[in-house]
């Protein structure tokens, strides 16, 4: 029910809070930011009218086909097995929240609990949380745990992870007396001399992507052995398809894996969903975000489930809490599930495999054009890095125009002429021949 205020009631708040009027309230907005005028909305129309309008701004909208897009960077195209969709889609499913009543959430708890058990399955770690939003903020939580666990206040960053997850990073460490280091690139990979003189013993945590944003494969033993005896905990970043067939997070010796869940059973879609992975050491347990779902059994014998572990402030005393983080990623945790459930170990590696390959063999179709050469020195999954004769923004726009997404330039990374093409399994060796041959013809014109 909506009840107004009257102003006799205005004026008491206003009082209370010591200001004269609501403008007072606004005095911290400068001036000219200030909406001084009323919003031009024009008049108003009748439903069928505004449905019609918005069909017509819709129709404007130019979306290619997932096999002419060659976007990567973090989110990926994937095919999604319908009988995902028709799970998920379930009510009990799609009207599930968070489960503060554990004890009548079984079917939500034991989802959960599945999920942690695939993403422990596939990253060989001890034990998963129950998802967090995307890869940004798993990063930032995994951060912030080696930054509890070690008491220390420095992380290094190579320039090689994702600059979305970097811009979190810095957004939620940038007013905290924390310091991040950026450790330089050599060419596509982490300066291994360089970083050599940048760990130091106050170090806490060193986060590692491989592969990294630019597709490259990063030497991961040599960056361990570097960094362990100085007790800097190692944070690996990983993505779920490669580890098909790179080895994984806890074969590597990683004190925590994340990742973007994006690409197991989740279509891009206008910016998301997206699904952040998190897993850990058990050492760690006490000090993982958000939920941990466990089993067991209640005095008759019967199996259930139960919220384990729960480290929020809303939980726990304030002091002891080590996140803020309210809500899961559920349905999309769940369509996780149900999309490893059904593709496998043997699924993910066979997966795994043809990305690879169809990598390897786009790379090979794009630098048989003359003034195309292969960027990347190290070995690469999924997506690579072309140098163009021309910058890279010129040559996206014109193939836009010829129904194709090419990929993204690394202008914003200080490389105009390079260019990050991705594959995925929607590709056929015909859209892979489409896109060399038009960047051909776009070349020749230039």
């Amino acid at each position: 029910m909506y009840i107004p205020i009257t102003e006799e009631d205005r004026r008491e708040m206003l009082a209370a809070i010591g200001v004269n009027s609501c403008a007072d309230l606004l005095k911290c907005i400068p001036t000219e930011l200030q909406q001084r005028e009323p919003l031009q909305l024009g008049d108003g129309m009748a439903d069928a009218d505004l449905e019609r309008w918005f069909a017509r701004l819709a129709a404007r909208n130019q979306i290619p086909p997932p096999e002419q897009s060659f976007l990567g960077g973090g989110a990926y195209h994937n095919y999604v097995p319908a009988v995902v969709q028709t799970l998920i889609s379930r009510p009990e499913f799609r009207t599930a929240y968070t489960p503060y009543q554990a004890e009548v959430s079984q079917g939500t708890l034991q989802a959960i609990y599945e999920f942690q058990s695939h993403i422990i399955n596939l990253t060989d770690m001890d034990i998963a949380n129950a998802s967090l939003y995307e890869a940004g903020s798993a990063l930032m939580e995994a951060c912030n745990l080696c930054l509890q666990a070690t008491r220390r206040r420095r992380i290094i960053l190579p320039a090689s992870i994702n600059p979305r997850y970097l811009e979190v990073l810095h957004t939620y460490f940038g007013s905290l007396d924390i310091e991040l280091i950026t450790a330089p690139l050599k060419r596509d990979t982490i300066d291994l001399e360089q970083l050599r003189e940048l760990a130091q013993d106050d170090v806490a945590a060193i986060a590692v992507q491989s592969p990294n944003y630019f597709g490259s494969i990063e030497d991961d033993t040599a960056v361990l052995e570097l960094v362990k005896p100085l007790g800097i905990k190692y944070v690996s970043v990983f993505d779920p398809i490669a580890l098909g067939v790179l080895r994984t997070p806890g074969e590597i010796g990683a004190d925590i894996a994340v990742g973007e869940g994006q690409s197991i059973s989740v279509p891009v879609s206008w910016g998301g969903p997206y699904l952040g992975l998190i897993a850990a050491r058990s050492e760690y347990v006490r000090k993982m975000p958000g939920r941990l779902i466990g089993s067991t059994e209640d005095v008759d014998g019967n199996p259930g489930f139960v919220l384990t572990h729960q480290t929020r402030e809303q939980h726990i005393r304030r002091e002891k809490a080590t996140s803020n983080i309210c809500s899961n990623q559920a349905l999309v945790a769940l369509s996780a599930t149900i999309y490893l459930s059904l593709i496998g170990e043997q699924g993910i590696t066979k997966l795994a495999e043809e990305l690879y390959s169809k990598g390897v063999y786009l790379a090979e179709q794009l630098c048989a054009i003359e003034g195309v050469r292969l960027w990347n020195s190290a070995t690469f999954f999924r997506e690579f890095v072309i140098e163009l004769p021309v910058e890279a923004g010129t040559v996206l726009e014109q193939l836009q125009q010829r129904d194709l997404q090419a990929g993204i330039s690394l202008a914003g990374c200080s490389l105009p002429h390079h260019l990050l093409i991705a594959t995925h399994e929607l590709h056929t060796r015909t859209d892979l021949d489409l896109l060399a041959r038009e960047l051909r013809t776009v070349l020749t014109a230039n």
